[in-house]
């Protein structure tokens, strides 16, 4: 005995494929489809784990304790939900994991409208290379002294 294969519901409409089956270019079967953006439930399932994994772990690093005088390591996450309270462990504890999650987070790109005019541009760079220079407290050296 062979099975029966399932047959589609509704009627095949041929006019919009080609000789070998597949589906004209610009045609699509459902023009409602999945909404531009859309998560693929997958994608969400993952969020919601690592997002619960995330404030369990947070609910955890409120209550380490410094081994020597055992007080609370990080007091200052009093208050705060547990995802907060776990980046801001990691922050701490690991910079060099958490500082690349700030980056890929920080936009690419910014748009911005600048109305400042030639003379009134010079003059905010011009003082903001000042307030660096003074920042860096760096003088200058002749090569080959110290």
């Amino acid at each position: 005995m062979t099975a029966a294969k399932a047959k589609p519901k509704g009627k095949l409409d041929l006019r919009q494929r080609d000789e070998k089956g597949r589906l004209l270019k610009g045609y699509t079967p459902n023009p409602a489809g999945k909404p531009k953006g859309a998560k693929n439930m997958f994608t969400r399932e993952m969020t919601d784990m690592v997002t619960k994994a995330m404030e369990l772990a947070g609910e955890d690093a409120k209550q380490i304790k410094d081994p020597e005088t055992k007080k609370l390591m990080f007091p200052e996450m009093k208050g705060v939900d547990g995802g907060t309270a776990y980046l801001y462990q990691q922050a701490r504890m690991n910079p060099q994991l958490f500082m690349p999650l700030v980056k890929q987070l920080m936009p690419t790109k910014i748009d911005m409208d600048v109305k400042l005019l030639g003379a009134e541009l010079v003059d905010l760079m011009t003082e903001r290379r000042n307030q660096l220079a003074n920042m860096r407290d760096v003088t200058p050296t002749k090569r080959g002294k110290k």
